[in-house]
């Protein structure tokens, strides 16, 4: 059955910035904004770039994906957030998964597979 998924306002934990439909199957949402520390007059992530062993440091604010596996959606979200929206491309042409990626500016990305069943909920976020 259609169940409809909110997703959170990462510059405002209090709301939602878009919502969309979805049939089935596992939905999974990494960002740095409802977990993390600040230093330096910094925020920083609690997701950490294996590659350096610091917490990322990516554009992309808020990632979705939605696939059949709870495992394989949670590993993705978070590998597409700390990628940055320079590797999005190939995510949002994958067509095992669909994504709904949002950048630091409010710049909403997202497989084309879902874009139809997307509504934008605040003025402050915008498809690419």
């Amino acid at each position: 059955t259609d169940f409809k998924v909110a997703v959170t306002d990462p510059f405002d934990n209090d709301n939602t910035c878009l919502s969309f439909t979805s049939g089935g199957g596992f939905v999974s949402t990494s960002g740095g904004y409802e977990r993390y520390f600040e230093a330096q007059g910094k925020k920083w992530s609690h997701i950490f770039d294996l590659t350096t062993g610091y917490p990322c440091e990516t554009d992309l604010v808020s990632v979705t994906v939605i696939g059949q596996s709870g495992i394989e959606t949670d590993f993705l979200s978070t590998c597409i957030f700390i990628g940055g929206s320079v590797e999005l491309d190939r995510w949002l042409s994958d067509e095992d998964i669909e994504v709904i990626a949002i950048n630091e500016n409010g710049v909403v990305y997202c497989s084309d597979s879902i874009k139809s069943r997307i509504s934008i909920s605040d003025d402050k976020f915008r498809f690419e």
